[in-house]
């Protein structure tokens, strides 16, 4: 009785906090923004209560109107949609107005975008109109073309498993059959006398006896079991050939390849490709009334900077602690025990709020900093790294692979990556320049270059080695610089006290 007592409790107290956790959800007008980051297309909405909405200037964004039901995510922090339960999208014109009152009508148009295939490269296409039907019937027509072919290699990859099962079970019987003959050649009683006779040869020869009349009874007896000695012969080169068949029907056929992109069925929104500044909008219906709730502000920011090379720099025995390089003022602080893996990407400046902004339009942000946002990885460079003693190694990037060592340190080891061998069959954990540092080379200093040998700006970095002893040294300095700061702020006050001390009793007589 206790124990249900007991669970009856928890259970109510559960429905209680459940209760409690529920978030509310209202009816809202939203604008619903599919806003270009700089390197991809992402979603985001303005809720009747915010605003402003940002956009990155000079590129496509899509904007549409809606009523949608809004709710506060309390676990993540952010504002939500349940677009499941009502998603209407409102007909009409945006009033777009500038800083000098010059105003412009937007109309809705179909579009859609994709990301075209590349081992690196970010190349978003974005159309509209009759290209955006077109573009997505040249995608399905592809797309179905491939499902026949993957339905086509799944027919034939059946048909060679049945193959295969058929090949294993006829060698198995070859084997057996094998097994027969030689069975039947080793019981054999000529087989016995054979091999008596071949040690009889032995015995005569090391005596220097005459063998004549043993060879000729040799090759009698090897003439009658030639038969048998032939079908095993036989017997084995079958077997040889049916396995390395059915090793081949058992690896099956290369599978199509799927076309490496997605392109969005095509859907009606209002195009925003607008220069840096600031905007207003409004919701025009069609019967000419402006929609309730629709004014906002529309925040076009650009970028500080764009191609900018940043590193992120890996340590051979930190795998999973990279740093970041993003600016040539940014010196590399090592001890010269361990590799370095250097990944050069292209990176764009942004103001902080705004870009947090274009994101997530409930996200927050400061809008007094700058923030470096990595775009792509550079594709296909050259680095140049000049030793001590001006000497200067040139670099390919090459694949790797990160394997974690045995024991229970859970260590990682970084490996070129074996394409032929221990690695087939999978992908590279990273692209990157392996960068050799011995503890002796103080001071090294490397930079990017195309493979046309164009130096790529702003990619200068400075690799310095620090002994180890000296990082202690530092490292305790800084561990006691609270301390000493603390000692001088409590001797200071004490000085404050008897100065004060002596003060009054100077004042008292």
């Amino acid at each position: 009785m206790i124990w249900a007592a007991l669970s009856a409790i928890l259970f109510v107290s559960g429905l209680s906090v459940l209760g409690a956790q529920a978030p509310e959800i209202k009816e809202s007008l939203i604008y619903s923004v599919v806003a270009f980051d700089g390197k991809d297309y992402s979603g985001t909405f303005c809720r009747e209560d915010a605003d402003t909405i940002y956009l990155i200037g000079d590129v496509d964004n899509f904007v549409n109107v809606k009523k949608a039901l809004v709710y506060y995510w309390d676990i993540t922090q952010e504002w939500k949609l349940d677009l499941e339960h009502l998603n209407y999208t409102f007909e009409g014109q945006i009033e777009l107005t500038d800083k000098s009152d010059s105003v412009e009508f937007l109309e809705s148009v179909k579009f859609t975008y994709y990301n075209a295939p590349g081992e690196y490269e970010i190349n978003w296409r974005v159309f509209t109109g009759d290209e955006a039907d077109r573009e997505y019937a040249a995608y399905d027509k592809l797309m179905d073309e491939y499902l026949e072919e993957i339905e086509a290699y799944q027919n034939r990859q059946m048909e060679l498993q049945v193959r295969f099962e058929d090949m294993i079970q006829q060698l198995s019987l070859l084997r057996e059959e094998e097994e027969q003959v030689i069975k039947r050649l080793q019981e054999s009683p000529a087989k016995k006398r054979l091999d008596e006779i071949k040690d009889e040869i032995e015995q005569a020869r090391r005596e220097q006896t005459n063998t004549s009349q043993l060879e000729q009874e040799k090759a009698a007896l090897e003439r009658d079991l030639s038969p048998l000695i032939e079908a095993a012969a036989r017997s084995r080169l079958e077997i040889l050939a049916f396995a390395e068949l059915a090793q081949r029907l058992g690896e099956g056929l290369p599978a199509p390849e799927h076309p490496g992109y997605f392109v969005r069925e095509p859907d009606n929104a209002f195009l925003f490709n607008l220069e840096p500044g600031e905007y207003r909008i409004r919701f025009i219906l069609p019967n000419g009334t402006t929609l309730e709730g629709s004014e906002k502000r529309v925040l076009v920011h650009e970028k500080r900077r764009e191609n900018s090379i940043g590193y992120d720099v890996i340590p051979a025995d930190k795998w999973t602690r990279p740093m970041l390089s993003q600016t040539p003022a940014s010196v590399l602080y090592v001890d010269g025990t361990t590799d370095l893996y250097l990944l050069p990407y292209f990176q764009d400046k942004f103001n902080d709020l705004y870009y947090n902004k274009t994101v997530r339009n409930d996200a927050r942000g400061n809008p007094n900093i700058m923030r470096w946002v990595k775009i792509q990885q550079v594709p296909k460079p050259l680095i140049e790294v000049n030793y001590p003693g001006n000497r200067t190694e040139r670099f390919l990037e090459q694949p790797f692979y990160v394997e974690q060592l045995p024991g229970s340190s859970f260590g990682y080891k970084i490996v070129p990556f074996d394409t032929a061998g221990e690695h087939k069959d999978r992908d590279p954990n990273l692209i990157a320049f392996h960068i050799p540092l011995e503890p002796t080379d103080e001071v090294i200093r490397f930079k990017l270059s195309s493979r046309d040998g164009e130096q790529l700006a702003g990619s200068e970095r400075q690799i310095r080695i620090v002994s180890k002893t000296s990082l202690q040294v530092i490292g305790l300095l800084l561990a006691l610089l609270p301390l000493v700061l603390m000692v001088m702020v409590l001797v200071a006050r004490v000085k404050g006290r008897r100065r004060f001390a002596k003060l009054e009793s100077y004042q008292s007589h």
